[in-house]
C-alpha cells in the first residue's frame, strides 16, 4: 500500500515538474521580460535555437533541468525495477527534495538556499524603489526593460544547445547505481544490488562521457583554449565522477567472477554520486576561478550540507552491513587477470585523486594561507602521463591473462609475440625520430 502511495506521489510530482519546465520555456519563447530570469538570459534578436539554451544558462534553469532528468529516470525505474521499486524510488524522492529546494529559494537558518526562475523584476530587492505601482505596462515605460540582456556570446554556439542537457542527464544518471547501492544496503541485499545497477553504470559513462566530449569541443571552439582539454576546474568537475564510474565497471568483473572487492565497489558507486554533487558545488558556488563557472552565492553551504548527509548516511549503512560485505574470494597468483584489474583500479583511482587534488589545491591554499595560487595545465599533464601510459600497458596485458592463475607456458604463448611486436615498433619509432620517453612507451 505504501508503495502504491509513493508511486502515485512521484507521478504527481512528475506532472508538476513537466508543468514548470513548459512554463519556463513559454516565458522564454514569448519574451516575458517582466520575469528577471527571462530578462537576464534572452533578448528579442536571439535565434530560436539559442532561446532554448537560455533555459539552462542560468543557475536556476540548470537545477530545473537536473530535476527534470531525475524525474524522467525515476519514472523509468518505476516501470523497470519492479522488485527494487520501493527503496530505489525512496532514494530518488529524497534527492528530488534536495533539487527542488534549489528552485524554491527558501530560507534555512536565515540563509537563502536556491533561487526561483519565476521572480518578477519588480520583486527583486534592488528594484523595490522603482515606480512599479499602477504601471501595468512598466516594461514599455522604463527603457532598460524593453529588451533583455541576452545570452552570453560565448554560449551562442551549437554545442551549448546540446552539451548542457547531455551533461546534466549524465549527472542525473549517477543516481541510478547509487540508488540501487543504497537500496541494497537498506534491505540487506548487499550481493543482489549490483546486477540491476550495472546497466545504469554503463549508461552513466556513455552519457557523461558524451557530454564531457561535447564540452571539450565547445571550449576548443569558443574559448580558444589551444587544446581539446585545458584542465579547467569546470571541465575537471565532470571528468572526476566519470573516472570513478569507469573504475567500478572494471572492478565489478572481479566481484562477479571471484566474489572479491564488494566493499570497494560499493564505495566507488557512493563516491561517484558524491563527486557529482561536489563538482556541481565547485561550479555553482563560485569558489573556483573559471571562464565558465557561475557567480558566488550562499548555495554552496547547502551543497556541502547535502554531501555531508549523504556521506554519513552511506557510512552508517555500510557499517551496519560490514559482515555481509566481507569478500569470500582471494588472489591466487600475481599473474592473473584479477591482479591486472586491481592495478587498473589503482591507476584510475590515482588519476582521479590527481585531478581532484589539482582542482582543490588552490582553494585549500587560499583557505589556510590566504594566498591565491593556480594549478594549470603543466601540473596535470606531468602527473597524468605516467598514469595513462601504465593504463595502456595494463589494457594490453589484462585480456591476455586468465582468471585465478596463469602457467609459465600460458604466459609465454600469450605475451612473447606481442612483446616482440612492441620491441619492433619501438625500433621503428626511434628510427622515425621519436625521442619523448612517454611517446615511445605509448607506441
Amino acid at each position: 500500500r505504501w508503495r502504491t502511495v509513493g508511486r502515485a506521489a512521484f507521478r504527481l510530482h512528475s506532472i508538476a515538474v513537466i508543468g514548470i519546465v513548459v512554463t519556463l520555456f513559454t516565458m522564454l519563447f514569448n519574451h516575458w521580460f517582466a520575469f528577471d530570469y527571462v530578462w537576464k538570459h534572452s533578448n528579442l534578436e536571439m535565434p530560436l535555437r539559442y532561446i532554448a539554451s537560455c533555459f539552462w544558462e542560468g543557475q536556476e534553469g540548470s537545477f530545473l533541468l537536473w530535476t527534470f532528468w531525475t524525474m524522467v529516470l525515476g519514472n523509468l525505474l518505476i516501470w523497470k525495477a519492479k522488485t527494487w521499486e520501493g527503496p530505489v524510488l525512496a532514494v530518488f524522492a529524497l534527492v528530488q527534495v534536495f533539487l527542488s529546494t534549489m528552485l524554491l529559494g527558501i530560507y534555512v537558518f536565515h540563509i537563502r538556499v536556491g533561487s526561483s526562475p519565476f521572480l518578477l523584476i519588480r520583486e527583486l530587492p534592488e528594484n523595490i524603489g522603482l515606480p512599479w505601482t499602477n504601471l501595468p505596462n512598466y516594461l514599455a515605460l522604463i527603457p532598460q526593460f524593453k529588451d533583455g540582456r541576452g545570452l552570453n556570446p560565448l554560449l551562442q554556439n551549437y554545442w551549448m544547445v546540446i552539451h548542457p542537457p547531455t551533461l546534466f542527464f549524465g549527472f542525473a544518471s549517477t543516481l541510478i547505481p547509487f540508488a540501487f547501492a543504497i537500496a541494497g544496503l537498506w534491505t540487506k541485499r548487499v550481493k543482489e544490488w549490483m546486477e540491476p545497477a550495472l546497466p545504469g553504470t554503463f549508461f552513466v559513462i556513455a552519457v557523461l562521457g558524451t557530454g564531457i566530449l561535447m564540452g571539450g569541443a565547445w571550449a576548443y571552439e569558443s574559448l580558444s583554449f589551444g587544446a581539446f582539454w585545458q584542465w579547467d576546474p569546470v571541465e575537471n568537475a565532470s571528468f572526476i565522477p566519470g573516472l570513478t564510474a569507469t573504475v567500478f565497471l572494471h572492478s565489478v568483473m572481479v566481484q562477479e567472477r571471484r566474489a572479491m572487492l564488494r566493499l570497494w565497489n560499493l564505495n566507488l558507486i557512493v563516491g561517484t554520486f558524491l563527486l557529482t554533487i561536489l563538482g556541481t558545488f565547485l561550479t555553482r558556488s563560485g569558489i573556483v576561478s573559471s571562464v565558465h563557472s557561475f557567480t558566488t552565492g550562499t548555495i554552496g553551504y547547502y551543497f556541502l550540507a547535502f554531501i555531508a548527509i549523504v556521506m554519513v548516511a552511506s557510512l552508517v549503512l555500510v557499517a551496519g552491513n560490514s559482515e555481509r560485505l566481507r569478500s569470500t574470494g582471494r588472489f591466487d597468483s600475481v599473474a592473473s587477470r584479477e591482479t591486472v584489474f586491481l592495478l587498473n583500479n589503482l591507476c584510475l583511482t590515482a588519476f582521479m585523486f590527481t585531478v581532484l587534488t589539482g582542482t582543490l589545491f588552490p582553494l585549500v591554499e587560499e583557505a589556510i594561507n590566504g594566498a591565491k595560487v593556480s594549478v594549470g595545465e603543466p601540473f596535470f599533464n606531468r602527473m597524468s602521463l605516467p598514469i595513462v601510459v601504465t593504463l595502456l600497458f595494463l589494457m594490453g596485458v589484462g585480456p591476455a591473462l586468465p582468471w585465478k592463475a596463469a602457467s609459465k607456458a600460458e604466459l609465454k604463448s600469450k605475451l612473447i609475440p606481442p612483446a616482440a611486436g612492441a620491441a619492433l615498433l619501438l625500433i621503428v619509432a626511434l628510427v622515425a625520430g621519436a625521442r619523448n620517453p612517454y611517446a615511445l612507451l605509448a607506441f
